[in-house]
């Protein structure tokens, strides 16, 4: 009696665990996944990572574009195999002529399990595809940070003060939805990119060109420019949190800009529109402030991630302005 009775509560608290944790993956009221979606996915990589660190890049890509996939599997197989036993327990524990009821039911929650698993693969997939959407038309005019300029001097060249201002207002509605939906659904983080070059390169790009204008022009600078620093640090520092990447902020970042100096970023946006209200040494500081609270979280991303195409590059020791040696003011 005692037996049973254990196997009963045992179950139903199983069943309501496991319902709770298929509620709070998919319907997901806060921007924060269930444990169980978290855990999946980042087991799952390291797993895949530990059994493919050794095999050439491409080898290593394609083992690791099996991680959402297998998460997802592992996530929905463990949903239904804890239902499973949930219905067991219960009927264990319950008179024999309840074990029909207790079947009936079992299999009424897996088919629901399954229907809500599709709802939320279908909002992964919804979150991948605006992700790589942006990604991909930026592709076209930049490759690594330090082309964030020259996507800033297009705009410039191409429209008003306006224009700008709307494309950084798309830009930070991009960043947003970036960190709501991977941080709703955490198998995102572990997708691999669609193209050449991943968000995270593509979020420094936008970053770097809304930081520039505002060190260089921060009263001419549309609104928008600091709408899409505030959501963009914020999407990239949350992402490297949830990363379990902790990182102390620098005084100067250069990550993935070691090869340009300042000097000439600005020139390049002067010399296509960009009104110049700072001097180089105030701009350049202007600019670390803004840069030093995403590049470093962009650049572990990165490297947690196994993005390594070659855009993001150490940490100099001298050179803070991407020259031989920094000015001694900041330094």
């Amino acid at each position: 009696m005692v037996v049973d009775l254990i196997a009963v509560l045992t179950g139903i608290a199983l069943g309501g665990v496991t319902g709770l944790s298929v509620l709070r993956t998919v319907v997901n009221p806060r921007d924060r996944s269930s444990r169980a979606a978290r855990l999946t996915a980042r087991l799952t990589y390291r797993a895949l990572l530990l059994g493919a660190s050794a095999l050439p890049h491409q080898r290593r890509e394609r083992a690791l574009d099996l991680c959402v996939p297998l998460s997802l599997t592992v996530l929905l197989g463990g949903w239904l195999a804890a239902t499973a036993a949930a219905c067991w327990l219960v009927a264990f524990g319950l008179p024999s002529g309840a074990e029909e009821v207790v079947r009936v039911t079992g299999w009424s929650l897996a088919v629901i399990e399954g229907l809500l698993f599709t709802v939320y693969l279908s909002k992964l997939i919804d979150g991948y595809q605006r992700r790589e959407a942006i990604t991909t038309r930026l592709q076209a005019r930049a490759t690594s940070p330090l082309d964030a300029e020259v996507v800033l001097a297009d705009r410039l060249r191409g429209g008003s003060r306006s224009d700008l201002g709307t494309a950084f207002e798309h830009w930070a509605d991009w960043m947003a939805d970036v960190r709501s939906s991977h941080a709703g659904y955490p198998a995102l983080l572990y997708q691999r990119p669609a193209g050449e070059m991943c968000w995270v390169e593509a979020a420094v790009i936008v970053l770097d060109a809304a930081a520039l204008t505002e060190a260089v022009a921060p009263a001419w600078a549309p609104p928008s420019v600091r709408v899409l620093l505030a959501a963009g640090s914020d999407c990239i520092q949350r992402l490297a949190w949830q990363l379990n990447i902790r990182l102390a902020v620098p005084s100067v970042s250069m990550h993935g800009r070691e090869e340009r100096a300042f000097t000439d970023s600005v020139r390049c946006a002067v010399a296509a529109g960009l009104p110049k209200e700072r001097d180089s040494d105030r701009s350049w500081l202007a600019f670390q402030d803004s840069r030093t609270r995403y590049a470093p979280h962009a650049d572990a991303i990165c490297s947690h991630l196994r993005y390594l195409n070659g855009a993001w590059g150490p940490e100099r020791e001298n050179g803070a302005k991407g020259e031989t040696v920094a000015p001694h003011s900041i330094q």
